[in-house]
């Protein structure tokens, strides 16, 4: 059962997707555990291909799970009607990744921000909620004559800005940031995460953040979990995951992180071959096939989730033979 400071609690999580004309289907999501508690920030990153957005959407049923549970709150997801589903999905909101696209093109921004409170009956009358939207703007650091423009006239920077103020208009609990930096250069992208972070801390919010960058998670997760084809195969607080990673494509991961150290070596664990087709994944451990550290086991058992507490750090999963 969900604790009391749990905020979402995932268990055994699979999402496939049927290939059209074959027997075969997708498995884009496959046996994926994880928990977030109220005020942290739970960042998902692995390769792209590997299920985090997936994941995301299934989280807040926007996709259906095809087995496993989501609990929001202590509620089953699955089991909402539709009415109970609308006003849980207040509490629930996502940033998308392409700023550019998440806007409709045909809206000004002070449309595109009052839309949600007009959704939800958020505000007394459209004065108030003109009120309410003017201010979000101001908290997400745009002036209040952005209002009447349209999204064409904006940076990606901006955009993502105008993206943010809509999600956190209903005071959510939970946002879902699906890549929400990836789209944008560099030198803006530091400023977004210090925006986030700056909201998590003076809204109470709770972030599932979908990355791919290991560097970009570094500075704003509370615990990260490593996503490999549909899985989950390593987990814990981040401080804990940077400072001593135990699965070896986390290793690989991190150590492909580029650093500017003129004239020091470092030895990389380098990963050959192509991931494996998620409609057909290996036998075994889903990693073995790329993993510089195989073992004869590893091409025939599948891996069990072990806690390996002290030894890495406090409640730190990983899913590895090398450590049975």
């Amino acid at each position: 059962m969900p604790q009391d400071n749990e905020l979402l609690v995932v268990t055994n999580l699979e999402k496939h997707f049927p290939i059209k004309g074959s027997d075969r289907v997708v498995h884009a999501v496959d046996n994926v555990s994880l928990d977030l508690r109220q005020g942290q920030t739970l960042s998902i990153v692995g390769e792209s291909g590997c299920g985090k957005s997936t994941l995301a959407r299934v989280c807040i049923r926007l996709l259906e799970p095809t087995a496993g549970t989501v609990h929001f709150l202590g509620r089953n997801l699955s089991a909402l009607d539709q009415r109970e589903l609308r006003a849980a999905r207040r509490e629930m909101q996502l940033v998308f990744q392409d700023p550019y696209a998440s806007l409709n093109p045909r809206r000004t921004v002070a449309q595109t921000v009052m839309e949600p409170l007009a959704i939800h009956g958020v505000g007394g009358s459209k004065a108030e909620r003109r009120e309410r939207m003017l201010k979000l703007l101001s908290t997400v650091g745009l002036k209040p004559e952005t209002a009447t423009r349209y999204p064409h006239e904006f940076s990606g920077g901006q955009r993502q800005r105008i993206g943010i103020a809509r999600a956190i208009a209903l005071e959510p609990k939970l946002v879902v940031l699906d890549e929400p930096v990836s789209a944008l250069d560099v030198s803006i992208q530091s400023q977004i995460l210090n925006l986030l972070v700056e909201l998590r801390e003076k809204l109470h919010l709770s972030y599932l953040f979908i990355s791919h960058d290991l560097a970009v998670v570094k500075h704003i997760s509370d615990r990260v979990a490593v996503m490999y084809l549909g899985q989950i195969m390593e987990s814990t607080r981040a401080d804990a995951l940077f400072a001593k990673p135990l699965h070896p494509y986390t290793q690989a991961l991190l150590e492909a992180i580029p650093r500017a150290r003129v004239g020091v070596e470092k030895h990389r664990t380098r990963l050959f071959g192509d991931v494996p087709d998620p409609s057909r994944p290996p036998a075994g451990c889903r990693f073995h096939p790329r993993c510089p550290k195989a073992m004869d086991i590893c091409s025939r058992e599948e891996p069990g989730e072990r806690n390996l507490g002290p030894q890495g750090g406090p409640r730190h999963y990983v899913k590895c033979h090398l450590y049975a």
